[in-house]
């Protein structure tokens, strides 16, 4: 803190005030009623004398200059209860780390490794430099670290060999980053690879290559090391698509040399798989795959019409049989004009579903996805949709009818479907297609919407019209400054006056500052009682 500067006060108003506090002292600290004056001055102006009159206009200005002094002490005094806090504080911070036991702080640590991986870019210091930064605090801190591996997964061929060498002593299973562009060589790779642990000791893989050569050169570099990669457990595998010297992108866009070497990896503890831009065969091995993700969107200078049925033979591949959550993400995606072909089988063990869209994409492609992915046991589905407020701004709407809507006039039916959540991002649309949407959705009984701009539906109507959320338990509305907020106290009004209202067990109103300003708020207070949760 900036120190403040030295004031010599006046000794006359410092006797005066300490003689004042002491008379306040032995009237037992009481201020006001009849003697408080007292404890100030004795001078009466009743009956008024010339020469008391001078007293007190003498007394007047030594209150003044007491009452000026004491605001100098009172300054001084906030300065030292400000300075004396800030040293307090710091303390307490040590101390309180301090008392946390090793146990926590050792997973404390383990949710800083998640975001350092999630962020991990092999082309920055700052990411490449953290776990030595968390190391370097304290010394404490330092022998916790040291001791736990995941902390210093994370390599790539950016890494100087002291780092890499310790990196290879704390961790026997690393996390491999590794990017190939036009600089890229496979000596460069295999020089790389000598430095780390064998490659069926390695945790998680997670490659990019900018275009056919730079690809083939990565995976035939690691198909060097060996086929077996028994410790695996994440892969990811990204094609930025820069295209050849003519710009050019190779077909297909992932190279045949590519999957000839990723169709002989043996990857038995697979549980992840992460592709971007990429549509592999599905002879991959692993048994044991519990998610996957794919990423179908444009590159810098090539818009793509994507192959869907390309898509269906890989979605229906016997390793993604095992899968129990797909994410599929669209950005600006093309469908091609093609017609799909028969689904070959039912993912069973599929259970939770997201699907985020961006840009422009081309609803067929949406429409596409959800004919290829057929689980009849789906329990989760997440809804994720932006768009570009300067487009169509219909688009939501199109993306919508072609998740539930296979065809005009059809509804998709997700029968065993319990948790659905849908965020809108951006405003500047009047109403989403609720009706379809829910009546997918029957047995429906925990309900996420963010649909800033949109009107709020109306539940009632959906519900006794079409049926739809009659087992709704949770619902949970966030950002809705939206038109119609009286639909939501209008629902629960109509759940009270049905006997329906014991079955909702928790509401979560969060930005609804419509029902406030429209006046509805003590409304659903009083009908909702402890079921509610207020932010707003």
């Amino acid at each position: 803190m900036h120190s403040i500067a030295t004031k010599v006060l006046e000794s006359n108003d410092l006797v005066y005030l300490i003689g004042a506090l002491q008379k306040l002292n032995e009237h037992g600290g009481k201020l006001g009623g009849k003697d408080g004056q007292g404890i100030w001055h004795n001078i009466s102006t009743d009956p008024y004398e010339k020469e008391r009159h001078r007293e007190a206009r003498k007394m007047l200005a030594r209150m003044k200059s007491a009452l000026k002094t004491l605001g100098s002490v009172t300054t001084f005094l906030e300065y030292s209860i400000q300075s004396l806090s800030h040293n307090c504080i710091r303390e307490e911070r040590a101390i309180g780390i301090a008392s946390l036991p090793d146990e926590l702080l050792a997973r404390v640590f383990e949710f800083y490794y998640e975001d350092y991986h999630d962020q991990f870019n092999t082309e920055s210091e700052d990411t490449t430099t953290s776990p030595m930064i968390l190391s370097g605090v304290c010394k404490r801190f330092r022998c916790i670290v040291l001791h736990m591996p995941r902390v210093w997964a994370c390599v790539s061929p950016y890494f100087g060999s002291d780092r890499l060498d310790t990196l290879k002593t704390r961790c026997q299973n690393p996390v491999v980053f590794l990017s190939a562009d036009c600089e890229s060589s496979n000596k460069e790779f295999v020089r790389f690879f000598k430095q780390l642990h064998p490659i069926n000791q390695w945790r998680g893989l997670n490659m990019e290559f900018v275009d056919k050569e730079d690809g083939c050169i990565l995976f035939e570099s690691l198909f060097s090391r060996g086929s077996s990669l028994d410790a695996l457990e994440t892969l990811s595998i990204t094609f930025e698509g820069f295209g050849n010297d003519e710009g050019n992108l190779p077909n297909p866009l992932f190279p045949r040399k590519c999957q000839e070497v990723l169709s002989k990896w043996v990857m038995p503890r697979l549980e992840e798989l992460v592709l971007r831009n990429i549509i592999p065969s599905g002879n991959l091995k692993c048994s044991r795959l519990k998610s996957c993700k794919i990423f179908l969107g444009n590159f810098l200078y090539h818009r793509v019409e994507w192959d869907f049925n390309a898509l269906r033979n890989f979605i229906h591949s016997s390793p993604l049989s095992s899968i129990e959550h797909l994410t599929v993400i669209f950005d600006g995606t093309l469908a091609s004009d093609v017609t799909l072909g028969t689904r070959k089988h039912p993912l069973f063990k599929l259970k939770h579903l997201e699907v985020y869209v961006d840009l422009d994409t081309d609803p067929k492609a949406l429409r596409q996805i959800m004919d290829i992915v057929d689980a009849p046991n789906l329990e989760s589905m997440k809804i994720h949709l932006s768009y570009l407020q300067d487009g169509d701004i219909h688009l939501p709407i199109k993306w919508l009818n072609a998740i539930f809507q296979p065809s005009e006039g059809l509804i998709r039916t997700f029968p065993n479907v319990v948790k659905f959540q849908i965020y809108v991002l951006l405003n500047g649309i009047a109403e989403l297609p609720f009706e379809p949407m829910l009546r997918s959705l029957p047995r429906l009984n925990s309900l996420r919407m963010s649909i800033p701009g949109a009107k709020v539906p109306d539940f009632s109507a959906l519900r006794r019209n079409f049926g739809c959320i009659q087992e709704l338990k949770s619902l949970d509305f966030r950002n809705c400054l939206s038109p119609s907020p009286w639909n939501i106290a209008d629902y629960f009004s109509s759940l009270k006056r049905c006997q329906g209202l014991t079955e909702l067990q928790e509401v979560e109103l969060r930005g609804c500052c419509g029902l406030r300003e429209s006046g509805y708020k003590e409304r659903v207070i009083t009908l909702l009682g402890d079921k509610l949760l207020w932010k707003c």
